[in-house]
């Protein structure tokens, strides 16, 4: 559906004025269009339903739309045309690389439509959403008196608060229907309010990988080891390798004042694989609890391979794993593959991909229990629109569409992910290729559940946070590192429980 389309629909549905019949005759909706007179001029007239899509059809428009067959301009209310105003987009991506590739990408929509944009990359996101959640209204870029026309953000509980607050604007009919056509529903699920599209998917990040390289992954023979399919042949391969005197992981978790959230996703892509994804949601929603029987299964399974006698490169040398693994910061973990294969896996996301030689890298999805089924689970970006205006409506319709991951694929080269459906492939790298097909042919996705819960449960380093307690599960019973104490899974998930019934009481309580 074209956005003028969608447009005229939306009259059709809430700007129709119904008109007198005779006595006796059903009464008909009439709409107002912009006929074209010629010579650049246009009339306000009033047509019935049935007209309209012939009128359409031979070069009118509609009050408020784009004027037919021109660039950079749109109607007002008494279809005069007038021209779009520049749409400022802000956003989290505020690297050099990523504000150049987005600008990029947002020229390409300037050459076909005129509308005129700038993009933002914002230092404080949060503050930001924090204002116009608090105000009702569009927020300011910092620092300036500048207003924010598409603001987008990767947390989707930000997306919720937009919308509530009053700030945020229901995507457009066409905006709707093109990400539905690009997007699966779980993608979508996110951007949704009460049942109304808001947010519309612009990136994906994918968590649930395993990294290797091509030229190490062999055994001693230089037979090279089969891609596990389930978890059950993960942990075979796990086992092979240390057989025959080789590390299969490397593993790290320290991160600073984000300590532990490496845990966390291993725990979560278990979760994922493990069980239905209605529990991983219930689970997310405090209707499932930490120290419910299934969740502590998964914590188990993750700090089981682990803790396996010579599956891990750590870094440290500890007699205990756990010890270590806490003491290894996540980057350097990668890199204990990526340049010094000291193990032949590593469990990341797709952002260490530089890292890599690209002709040697490798990645396979984290295996579930079935084989028939690809569940993934990561993150991503999600544009909101925060101005009714047709010229925000084109942008924010074009940040869900595959043009837009192709600019972005062909501005930063290996840099950019998406699940969108419709991407040029045979424009990528092999390995970015195989990160997409992997995103577009999964069954199911989940956004990270940290990410997803409040913060004082999913990304907090107290006591009680997952990845505070997660921490001292991995340090284990009797160990002691920094502000870390350690704990037996049945007690750090029962921590956890404890709060969350107290920041946010559900189901599990």
């Amino acid at each position: 559906m074209s956005l003028v389309l969608g447009l005229v629909s939306l009259f059709l549905t809430q700007a129709a004025t119904a008109q007198p019949g005779k006595k006796g005759q059903a009464q008909e909706d009439r709409v107002e269009v912009c006929h074209r007179q010629g010579q650049g001029r246009w009339a306000l007239k009033s047509l019935p339903n049935s007209a309209v899509d012939a009128h359409l059809a031979h070069g009118d428009g509609v009050p408020l739309g784009i004027v037919p067959d021109s660039l950079g301009l749109k109607f007002d209310a008494a279809c005069v045309p007038v021209p779009f105003s520049t749409v400022i987009v802000a956003g989290p991506e505020s690297g050099s690389g990523d504000v150049a590739g987005i600008s990029q990408a947002l020229d390409a929509l300037t050459a076909t439509t005129g509308v005129q944009t700038i993009y933002v990359g914002l230092q404080d996101l949060q503050s930001v959403v924090d204002e116009a959640i608090a105000t009702g209204e569009p927020p300011v870029v910092p620092g300036t008196t500048v207003v924010i026309d598409i603001l987008i953000t990767n947390a989707p509980r930000q997306v919720d608060g937009l919308a509530d607050s009053g700030a945020a604007v229901p995507a457009a009919p066409s905006t709707t229907a093109t990400a539905t056509e690009g997007w699966s529903d779980d993608w979508l699920s996110y951007g949704m309010v009460d049942g109304t599209l808001f947010g519309v998917p612009t990136r994906s990040d994918l968590k649930s990988l395993v990294w290797y390289k091509e030229s190490t992954f062999e055994d001693p023979g230089g037979t090279p080891y089969p891609i596990p399919t389930t978890f059950t042949e993960l942990l075979a391969l796990t086992d092979a390798m240390i057989a025959n005197g080789q590390t299969p992981w490397c593993v790290g978790i320290e991160s600073g004042p984000a300590t532990g959230w490496n845990f966390t996703d291993w725990v979560e892509i278990r979760l994922l694989g493990s069980q239905p994804p209605e529990l991983y949601d219930d689970w997310v929603a405090n209707d499932v609890g930490f120290d419910d029987p299934r969740i502590r299964e998964a914590w188990n399974e993750v700090l089981g391979l682990w803790n396996t006698p010579g599956a891990v490169f750590e870094g440290f040398g500890q007699p205990t794993p756990g010890v270590g693994i806490t003491q290894t910061q996540f980057f350097d973990s990668a890199l204990n593959l990526a340049a010094a294969d000291e193990c032949l896996m590593h469990r990341q996301a797709q952002f260490v991909s530089f890292l890599f030689d690209p002709a040697d890298a490798r990645t396979f999805p984290f295996p579930a229990d079935s084989v028939d089924s690809s569940p993934t689970m990561g993150g991503g970006n999600f544009a909101v629109a925060l101005r009714p205006d047709i010229e925000v409506e084109l942008v924010h319709e074009y940040l869900a569409t595959a043009d837009y991951a192709d600019a972005r694929h062909a501005a930063q080269p290996g840099q950019f992910l998406s699940a969108v459906q419709g991407q040029d492939l045979s424009a990528m790298e092999p390995l970015q290729r195989s990160l997409t097909e992997t995103l577009q042919n999964a069954d199911v996705f989940r956004f990270d559940a940290s990410d997803l819960m409040p913060p004082e449960i999913g990304i907090s380093l107290q006591p009680g946070g997952f990845w505070f307690e997660g921490t001292n599960a991995v340090i284990g019973t009797g160990q002691t590192v920094g502000p870390f104490t350690g704990k037996s899974v049945d007690d750090a998930t029962e921590d956890i429980a404890d709060l969350f019934c107290i920041v946010a009481p559900g189901d599990a309580c």
